[in-house]
C-alpha cells in the first residue's frame, strides 16, 4: 500500500477510535473527538498531509482513550511507526507517571497541578526532541485550545494563555516561526512574548521540579 492511501485508511480507523473516548471531564462542552478533528483539520489548512495529519486525529490517543491505550496498541490498529512517535512527542502522561495515576481521587486544584506537571514533562521532552512536525502538531492542538470550543475555564484556561501558549510559541520558534500555522498560533493567542514569557518561563521551571 502507498503511504498516502496508508494514512487515508488510519484517518477512518482513527475517528472510529475517538469515538470510544470518554465523555469529556467537567466544564468542557464537547466530545474529545470533535476537538482532534479540527486539529487534524487546523493541520491540513497549514499544508501538512501524511503522518502529521494522522498523529493529529490520534493526538489524544495515549491519554484518553478508554481502556487504555499504549504505542504497541496503535502499532497493532496499523499505525505507521512515524504516526506512533509523533503521537508519543505530544502525549502527557506518557512522561510524567504520576499524572495518570488516580486523578480520580484527587480534589481538583490537585488534578489541575498534575496536568500541569504533566504538560511541563511533554513541552521538555518536545523541546529536547526538536521535531518540527510533532511541534506542529502541538501548535494545532493550541490554536484548537485558545478558540474557546472546548470550554476552559478558570485556572485551566489561565494556564493556557498565561504558560502554555507562550512557551509553546517561544520554544517552537526557531524551527516554526516562518510557518503559516505559527503565525495563526501567535495570532489567536494576541500577547506579546516579550512581556509574557519571563513569567511563564519561571512557572515552567517549577512545573518541572
Amino acid at each position: 500500500m502507498n503511504p498516502a492511501a496508508q494514512h487515508e485508511d488510519m484517518h477512518g480507523v482513527a475517528d472510529a477510535l475517538n469515538r470510544t473516548l470518554t465523555p469529556p471531564p467537567a466544564g468542557r462542552h464537547e466530545p474529545t473527538a470533535r476537538h482532534a478533528a479540527r486539529v487534524a483539520q487546523i493541520l491540513r489548512d497549514h499544508g501538512y498531509s501524511g503522518s502529521v495529519v494522522t498523529a493529529g486525529l490520534l493526538h489524544h490517543a495515549l491519554e484518553c482513550y478508554r481502556p487504555a491505550f499504549s504505542e504497541r496498541d496503535l502499532l497493532t490498529v496499523g499505525a505507521p511507526s512515524r504516526v506512533v512517535a509523533l503521537v508519543g512527542f505530544v502525549t502527557r502522561t506518557r512522561f510524567d507517571p504520576t499524572a495518570s495515576l488516580a486523578l480520580a481521587g484527587l480534589d481538583r486544584a490537585a488534578r489541575e497541578r498534575a496536568r500541569e506537571r504533566a504538560w511541563a514533562w511533554m513541552i521538555e521532552r518536545l523541546d529536547a526532541a526538536n521535531d518540527p512536525d510533532a511541534w506542529a502538531i502541538r501548535l494545532a492542538d493550541l490554536l484548537d485550545n485558545l478558540s474557546g470550543r472546548e470550554g476552559w475555564r478558570g485556572a485551566r484556561a489561565e494556564a493556557l494563555r498565561a504558560v502554555q501558549a507562550p512557551m509553546t510559541l517561544a520554544l517552537s520558534a526557531p524551527s516554526l516561526s516562518a510557518t503559516s500555522l505559527w503565525r495563526a498560533t501567535l495570532r489567536a493567542w494576541g500577547g506579546s512574548l516579550d512581556v509574557a514569557l519571563p513569567g511563564a518561563a519561571a512557572q515552567y521551571r517549577r512545573l518541572l521540579h
